[in-house]
């Protein structure tokens, strides 16, 4: 799996899965003119083109996932730091946004990506709140998987694309 993030490791170890994480280290080139989903289906692809198959066993499977917030169309890229945090989390107080989790499962013979959502609403927090949301070193909105806490409704694949990892995706591919 190329990703680092604890709870992609928890989701895909409850699926079954024995694996091992290689973090792929590729700049997020966002291509311009392209839609939230197909951003996260690009960035899903761009973290696989630095593993070099045959570096690997034939029947080594990889997977890597990108996740993005969408608010009024717009994609909100990772905070640049904690005031930008605080103010992202700000906008979506009492406001219903989209999470997009894009994966893609590679193999020597097969590559295949998906994307799916998730409508969240969370309820309206104080400033005092969000600024108990973000934690540093975690770069994205409720890194900690506090956002439970404040969903009013969410409608989609629920936690497993709102956490970044779109589970029902990956194991439709497999």
């Amino acid at each position: 799996m190329a990703s680092q993030s604890p709870r992609r490791r928890e989701l895909l170890a409850g699926m079954g899965f024995d694996f091992e994480v290689m973090p792929t280290h590729v700049k997020e080139v966002h291509p311009e003119g392209c839609t939230p989903a197909q951003l996260v289906e690009h960035l899903s692809r761009l973290k696989l083109s630095a593993v070099k198959l045959e570096d690997f066993p034939e029947n080594a499977l990889f997977i890597a996932c990108d996740t993005v917030v969408v608010l009024d169309d717009e994609v909100l890229e990772k905070p640049e730091n904690e005031d930008d945090a605080f103010r992202m989390l700000r906008s979506l107080s009492g406001r219903e946004h989209v999470v997009m989790s894009g994966v893609t499962v590679k193999t020597r013979r097969y590559c295949a990506t998906r994307h799916s959502e998730t409508r969240v609403r969370f309820r309206a927090f104080s400033v005092r709140q969000s600024r108990r949301l973000w934690h540093p070193g975690v770069d994205r909105l409720c890194g900690d998987g506090g956002h439970g806490r404040l969903v009013l409704q969410r409608d989609g694949l629920a936690d497993r694309c709102v956490v970044g990892y779109a589970a029902r995706c990956c194991s439709r591919i497999i």
